[in-house]
């Protein structure tokens, strides 16, 4: 705000471009003193304040490249540093030089790396998103988007504690095909299963187990 002040009062385009390159030097240094504190959130935003004044500043490039890279940036943290290659790496000596080509060589490795991991994740749960998109068919089908179809197949699957046994309930009750039904208490089970420690899962299930008790209970009174 400081720096801005004097931008309300009338000057020569060589006074406007004294007082840029001024403020420049002034953002440059706040992006080092920022990231030596290891504020590298205010260290990003003095550096971008100094190279929208210009553009080439070797110097807030390299501050920018090395908070991106404190924050994880690593696509950011590399573009900023090969764009300091390509203007020659600028005020860094000859070891500070070689220093950052290692330092780009060690950021497009992790990227790499990062962008694999994320890969292999996406991969990893593309026949989830195929699974949910045919439960999704099979709910406008046989209108089970009221939230019953889970509760009661969750509360089936406990009581009676055989796969087979709750697809032909549910396959009565709800008039389906036999694959389908199949499929759909499947996906019912690996829910109750990735859920399993949440609250809700946790109610169903010791609901459903409360319910067994009880209906044995009652049969071992009937037998009586």
């Amino acid at each position: 705000e400081t720096l801005n002040r004097g931008d309300e009062f009338k000057m020569l385009a060589v006074e406007r471009d004294e007082v840029n390159a001024l403020k420049a030097v002034v953002w440059c240094n706040t992006a080092l003193c920022r990231l030596r504190q290891s504020l590298y959130d205010r260290a990003i935003d003095a550096a971008t304040e100094c190279l929208k004044l210009d553009k080439e500043n070797t110097k807030a490039l390299h501050r920018r490249s090395q908070a991106y890279e404190k924050q994880g940036q690593l696509e950011e943290a590399l573009q900023d540093s090969a764009k300091l290659k390509k203007l020659g790496d600028g005020h860094l000596t000859a070891k500070e030089s070689e220093e950052e080509e290692k330092r780009r060589e060690r950021l497009w490795e992790s990227l790499q790396k990062e962008n694999r991991e994320i890969d292999e994740v996406a991969k990893a749960q593309a026949p989830y998103w195929k699974m949910r998109e045919r439960f999704n068919g099979l709910v406008d089908k046989y209108d089970l988007g009221d939230g019953q179809f889970f509760l009661l197949v969750a509360r089936w699957l406990v009581m009676d504690e055989c796969f087979d046994v709750t697809v032909e309930r549910a396959r009565k009750h709800w008039k389906m095909e036999k694959d389908e039904v199949e499929f759909a208490v499947k996906w019912v089970k690996i829910g109750m299963e990735t859920q399993a420690h949440t609250p809700e899962i946790k109610s169903i299930v010791a609901a459903a187990r409360q319910a067994k008790m009880r209906q044995e209970k009652e049969e071992e009174r009937s037998r009586k």
